[in-house]
């Protein structure tokens, strides 16, 4: 267990049990990563960042249509690819070591899932392509439509998110979810960054979706620490410093259902602290032995009595009083479903040992 940083940015670490003390017995996998070239120059590129304006071409094959969006990481871009005549996505990562290695890593997460599931039966996003171009990775998998989050703010727009975003959609994107993530935990992959900006629609008619972005995603061997998971979806017991497991992924589904009924993430705000406070005031407390158990960070955010507080940059240490009335019931009332409130419940079980695999 080792922490890095001030206090109020410390970041745990767990080493697997299965890697610490023994060799991996499992033999190397080989991922062969192709290199496009001019076999005619070598050395450094004349700018670190390509451009990928729209028509721009991509390795003589891919035509870019238009920019998806960006990310830590990367930028994402629709295009044509010529060698097949159809649209899909390209992951273009940032010119730097550490992206580079996130991208990697995320190619042998897609690679194995491919030799996984070789149909493309499950709700995943497909890989299509990868390859090393001009100083930068490049990712192509199959194109999806808009993210949960910016379908639901154009359903914002014309006054449809509850017309939408019914209790029966969201279940049926429960159960597409679910089935993913079963058949990544199954296979000792944690995806480690489930939300509503990483759900892609397939199709809107017919309710079909799938799950993107395996940048984040952990193998059973990955040491565990407390800085994984977008803070809004992040799990307590990542939170608190505790060794965590696939459950971290079955939180963040739960904490995706009020946002979709809602509009906004119901665990949003600026410090671990105040997202610790809502998750109280939502869905209980903290218990007295996972607190005592996770002491490194716990203490830097909880009293003995198990009162969350924080301390503020003159010094000042604030109690934080949870909001009263904001329960699931209450937040999920337009749904007007009790079931997906007992089932979100379920997902948002503070103690991991007692919430639903």
């Amino acid at each position: 267990r080792r922490g890095t940083g001030t206090p109020m940015e410390r970041v745990v670490f767990h080493d697997s049990a299965s890697a610490v003390g023994a060799e991996v017995k499992a033999p190397l996998a080989h991922v062969a990563l192709p290199i496009l070239y001019d076999p005619n120059a070598n050395g450094l590129e004349d700018e670190r960042h390509i451009a990928l304006t729209e028509g721009s071409s991509i390795g003589k094959r891919y035509r870019v249509e238009k920019t998806i969006g960006t990310g830590t990481f990367s930028r994402v871009v629709a295009c044509h690819d010529s060698y097949c005549g159809q649209s899909v996505s390209v992951k273009v990562m940032k010119n730097d070591k550490e992206c580079l290695d996130a991208g990697l890593g995320e190619v042998r997460v897609l690679a194995r899932l491919a030799q996984l599931d070789p149909q493309g039966q499950l709700p995943i996003i497909r890989l299509h392509d990868y390859f090393y171009l001009k100083e930068h990775l490049f990712i192509a998998t199959e194109l999806c439509c808009d993210t949960l989050n910016t379908f639901g703010r154009h359903l914002d727009q014309e006054g449809r998110r509850h017309t939408y975003f019914t209790s029966d959609c969201i279940a049926s994107l429960c159960h597409q979810m679910c089935s993913a993530l079963a058949f990544l935990h199954e296979n000792g992959i944690v995806h480690c960054d489930v939300k509503t900006d990483n759900v892609c629609i397939l199709s809107t008619s017919r309710k079909m979706f799938k799950l993107i972005d395996f940048g984040s995603a952990v193998m059973n061997n990955d040491p565990r620490n407390s800085y994984v998971q977008s803070r809004p979806y992040r799990a307590p017991e990542v939170m608190l410093g505790m060794n965590w497991g696939s459950k971290v992924d079955l939180w963040s589904l739960g904490a995706m259902i009020p946002e979709l009924v809602l509009g906004a993430p119901i665990f949003l705000a600026p410090t671990l602290a105040q997202v610790l406070a809502s998750i109280v005031a939502v869905a209980g407390p903290v218990p007295p032995a996972m607190a005592r158990a996770c002491s490194n960070l716990s203490s830097m955010v909880m009293t003995s009595d198990g009162e969350m507080f924080e301390v503020e940059p003159k010094g000042t240490v604030v109690t934080l009083q949870p909001r009263s009335n904001v329960d699931l019931s209450s937040l999920l009332r337009e749904a007007d479903s009790a079931p997906l409130v007992d089932f979100t419940a379920a997902l948002l079980t503070v103690d991991p040992a007692r919430r639903i695999s």
